[in-house]
């Protein structure tokens, strides 16, 4: 079985005095407690290999006395992971919007590719090269995160 190496995505984006995003990622351990059950845990990964389950989650933090209006965060995906579709968890209003060149982005049904069989045909999960969320609202001195879910091709 092939190891992929996965850096931890760890990057922090400033906006501008008080603003950041702060995006990592965090690989899916199923561990045994002492009473014999299974407990998922989440940890910062080193190695992984086809099927593991890595959890993307962008941290926006807001310390200015403003509320922020329409932020965008956008995330690459890496060519070995897949975007597990309905992952998306966040307290936020969220709107998302996904990149089949990581440049241009559109709500899933609006994006089309050509199959093998030359006919055009929507987009899958495969074919996403990137997320972008439109974050509606950033309430003034908050911390929120949106999070979701990618599994190792």
């Amino acid at each position: 079985m092939k190891i992929v190496n996965i850096l931890a995505l760890s990057a922090i984006f400033a906006f501008g005095s008080g603003v950041s995003i702060d995006t990592a990622s965090f690989k899916k351990v199923i561990i045994k407690t002492k009473d014999n059950k299974k407990k998922v845990e989440w940890v910062k990964p080193s190695k992984a290999v086809p099927k593991d389950t890595i959890k993307v989650v962008d941290t926006i933090k807001n310390d200015t006395n403003a509320t922020l209006n329409s932020v965008k965060v956008v995330n690459p995906i890496d060519k070995s992971l897949l975007f597990q579709k309905g992952s998306i968890k966040s307290k936020l209003k969220v709107t998302t919007q996904f990149s089949l060149d990581g440049k241009k982005f559109d709500n899933a049904k609006n994006l089309f590719v050509v199959g093998k069989d030359g006919k055009k045909h929507l987009a899958t999960a495969k074919d996403y090269k990137a997320v972008q969320f439109v974050i509606d609202k950033v309430a003034p001195n908050s911390k929120e995160t949106i999070e979701y879910l990618t599994k190792i091709k």
